[in-house]
């Protein structure tokens, strides 16, 4: 059985459980938190070197097919490392979630200026404009034409649910992400 989801169109690791007991172990183990989740994405703008976000999200008020920062909504607790800069226009981050919100990179990445490459539900794309250089506006140009948002799930890390081993898991970025960072380096 599936014991979490991905986003739509997010590359990366999944954890599927071959049994009902483990299902039910993984699952109290997502809902205590203690799986650790990383996840690497591009994003406009160029962040702090690390950080946190910690503001509860739940359905907007304002579009009920989407989430948002919302007082009312459950805690959701984000934290990022600033990887690499492209231009200070594009910027590759490594996120660690403490818990585990629909959209929850999405929304806080967006809340604080730094939306996901190719996000059309939250991103914000910069204009090109004549201040910028030719370089930053072909950076521009090319994150413009990613097909879906840049956000794939790299490693998890959980306690095996029968076996009681910590395991580890890790995957390169997708062939798009890569080639998309090479494009603009």
């Amino acid at each position: 059985g599936i014991v979490h989801r991905l986003d739509k169109d997010t590359s990366g690791l999944m954890l599927v459980a071959k049994t009902e007991i483990a299902h039910i172990k993984l699952s109290e183990m997502f809902k205590n938190h203690s799986v650790e989740r990383n996840y690497q994405l591009l994003v406009w703008n160029v962040p702090n070197a690390k950080g946190f976000i910690n503001q509860p999200i739940g359905r907007s008020k304002f579009n009920r097919k989407k989430m948002a920062i919302n007082l009312d909504g459950k805690k959701a607790v984000t934290h990022w490392l600033l990887l690499k800069v492209f231009s200070n226009i594009v910027s590759l981050i490594n996120c660690k979630l403490e818990t585990g919100r629909t959209h929850q990179i999405r929304v806080h990445m967006s809340s604080i200026g730094h939306s996901l490459i190719g996000d059309k539900t939250y991103g914000v794309i910069p204009k090109t404009n004549k201040k910028q250089t030719s370089l930053e506006q072909n950076i521009i140009s090319h994150c413009k034409t990613f097909s879906r948002q840049a956000l794939h799930s790299k490693t998890l890390s959980f306690v095996h649910p029968i076996y009681d081993r910590k395991l580890h898991f890790n995957i390169d970025l997708p062939n798009d992400m890569k080639d998309l960072i090479n494009s603009i380096k």
